[in-house]
């Protein structure tokens, strides 16, 4: 179960590095557009952070606005590869 979690935030923190990488925000723009501590959203990204439910809105909502549009996304991506993200 503990394998199960890391694996998880690091599978997240992967993609929440990749969406913002995409759109050529930095960790400090991120932070700054999420109303979040950079450094929080560095340990996000490497996995080393449980990120809330409201932190991960926040972020999301950051980089995409609407959060339907995320949603929208993902789907299509889990229909494509059969993976969550």
């Amino acid at each position: 179960m503990e394998n199960d979690c890391k694996n998880i935030k690091t599978v997240f923190g992967k993609k929440l590095h990749s969406i913002q990488t995409s759109k050529q925000l930095s960790q400090e723009k991120l932070a700054e557009l999420a109303n979040l501590d950079r450094t929080y959203i560095s340990s996000v990204e490497l996995g080393n952070r449980n990120i809330s439910i409201v932190n991960t809105k926040k972020s999301l909502k950051s980089l995409y606005g609407k959060l339907k549009k995320y949603y929208k996304q993902s789907l299509i991506m889990k229909t494509n590869r059969n993976k969550l993200f």
